[in-house]
């Protein structure tokens, strides 16, 4: 078992990538350099677009090149589009700015799935689910430390400030990268032959299910990132009251380590299914509740019982990889699984207009219900009939 409270080049790699110290005035950093708030948002979609149709073949190069240089390449990548956020806010240019959101998104397309790969790589079934929440917990503290600090640092140096600090951040980060350990050799099959395989193995109700069930944890995440402030002003609350609900919820995600260290080795399905079916009734509550205090306390809870399911997806997903024996396109397989995400985040967000004119609530209590429903499904398919072992 790894030692907790050691400090390895990913962990550190996480908190300086939680450390975005202009992430509360990101919409301010375009805007105050001439930008609508609708190229805002033309931008955001394009950072999307990227990742949609880049995540496949950052699969297909990270399968081919190993884990550990395709995680330091999405790090030298992402310090990059810092950089360049930093350039494009000084000049006001978008041209820049649109190349820092392709820069970006080709970061995030050659990190997704990578860490979860050459972590279970390198590590046994009841190491990798605690590891990951590790690092997660280490990007989470850099969040905390980044927020907490935001406030002085703009009245000190400003926006440009908060960008050299985050740029500062990343380019640590890719030292930390360095760090890690190579995974070893892995033996890489005929390209030919084993995407044409790979192509038939995706053509199921089993990917599909994962694919769905990732997409509504996205969705749930967006919905708690969007409508959280909006559900303060419904109960006649300051906004000021959402930066200690977010450091407080921040807080208690990092309880998602002692929770995961204490599951039961191949009791991952299990526990998956009831955590995820826990989270889905705080959204159906969510939506349906009008106390304060209850609402105040699912706040604070939700983003934990979204996170543990993340966690334990992780490894049922490389589990299923195994299962299907396609440990040589580990990456690929994994970016798929992504890129259908990223698709319904698409959707869901062109479409969310439409959704704010429902409400909040029926917001909440759509998604509950459907990952309840997810969260039987999934037991049905991989615990009943042991699909996974």
């Amino acid at each position: 078992m790894f030692k907790k409270l050691k400090l390895d080049g990913l962990d550190m790699m996480s908190l300086m990538n939680g450390l975005v110290f202009f992430a509360p005035v990101a919409l301010l950093v375009r805007t105050s350099a001439g930008l609508s708030t609708a190229t805002f948002f033309t931008l955001q979609a394009l950072l999307s677009i990227v990742i949609f149709f880049f995540e496949i073949p950052a699969g297909k190069i990270t399968d081919c090149i190993g884990y550990r240089k395709t995680i330091i390449i999405s790090q030298i990548l992402l310090c990059f589009a810092r950089i360049l956020l930093f350039v494009s806010f000084e000049t006001g240019s978008l041209a820049v700015f649109v190349v820092e959101a392709f820069a970006e998104g080709i970061a995030i397309c050659f990190s997704s799935g990578t860490r979860s790969a050459y972590l279970y790589t390198i590590m046994d079934e009841e190491q990798f689910v605690v590891k990951t929440a590790h690092i997660s917990n280490c990007g989470t503290v850099g969040f905390i430390v980044s927020t907490v600090a935001y406030a002085g640092m703009y009245s000190l140096v400003g926006i440009q400030g908060l960008l050299i600090a985050t740029v500062v951040s990343s380019g640590i980060g890719v030292v930390a990268a360095l760090t890690i350990e190579a995974e070893g050799n892995r033996q890489v099959e005929d390209e030919t032959v084993s995407s044409r395989h790979l192509r038939g193995k995706l053509c199921n109700k089993e990917v599909a299910l994962f694919v769905l069930i990732l997409s509504c944890i996205s969705i749930g995440f967006i919905l708690i990132n969007f409508f959280y402030v909006e559900k303060i002003m419904e109960l006649n609350l300051r906004e000021e009251l959402l930066t200690p609900i977010i450091l407080g919820y921040s807080a208690i995600q990092l309880l998602s380590e002692k929770i995961l260290d204490k599951i039961a080795k191949r009791r991952y399905v299990v526990a998956f299914s009831i955590s995820f079916i826990i989270a889905g009734i705080l959204m159906l509550l969510f939506g349906i509740v009008t106390n304060m205090v209850l609402i105040i306390a699912i706040m604070l809870v939700l983003p934990l019982c979204l996170d543990i399911p993340v966690i334990l997806l992780d490894e049922l997903q490389n589990k299923y990889v195994d299962e299907i024996e396609m440990g040589e396109k580990r990456a690929e397989l994994l970016s798929f699984f992504n890129m259908g995400v990223n698709l319904f985040e698409i959707i869901f967000l062109f479409a969310s207009a439409i959704l704010s004119d429902l409400g909040i609530s029926v917001c909440f209590l759509i998604i509950g219900v459907i990952i309840i429903l997810m969260s039987i499904l999934f037991y049905l398919t991989f615990g009943v009939k042991k699909k996974i072992v």
